[in-house]
């Protein structure tokens, strides 16, 4: 497998993600943590996708708008390339390893840059692992790698 082939595929939120929310069509400001993660996102040579509502003049102003602080998507509203290769037809939904939007429960969560991410099975280290099993007694369970996000079992 390539390496490029390896790379991970973000999809990013527009409105209320990237810049905040205002009245629409108008452009909120930047949110710097979300801006700072893209950068991040370029810096590796991951791709990006950036998905949005706006369409026409108003996704050209959008654009222009990530252009100014060197934002560059690598598709819009539209799967990569290599992914309608791989699928052998381009699918309506969009393929990403990673959807980061100011709608998902819980809001926007950046997971760490440059580390897996997602629930582990097993903490690598016996204080986690100690630490995992309180959590699941008193019915919580932790997020890896940070532990500092907990979420409720689901009831």
């Amino acid at each position: 497998m390539k390496n490029e082939e390896r790379k991970k595929i973000y999809s990013i939120d527009f409105d209320g993600t990237i810049a905040a929310p205002g009245k629409f069509p108008e452009i909120g400001k930047a949110i710097d943590k979300v801006v700072r993660y893209i950068y991040e996102i370029q810096n590796r040579h991951d791709k990006w996708i950036l998905l949005t509502n706006r369409e026409g003049d108003d996704l050209d102003k959008a654009m222009i708008w990530l252009a100014e602080r060197g934002l560059y998507p690598d598709a819009v509203n539209d799967n990569l390339p290599e992914m309608q290769k791989f699928f052998r037809r381009n699918p309506r939904k969009v393929f990403a390893n990673v959807m980061i939007d100011d709608l998902n429960a819980g809001g926007v969560y950046l997971p760490p840059a440059g580390r897996r991410h997602g629930l582990r099975l097993r903490h690598p280290c016996i204080e986690g692992r100690q630490e995992n099993r309180k959590a699941k007694l008193e019915g919580r369970r932790v997020c890896h790698p940070c532990r500092r996000h907990q979420f409720p079992y689901g009831r």
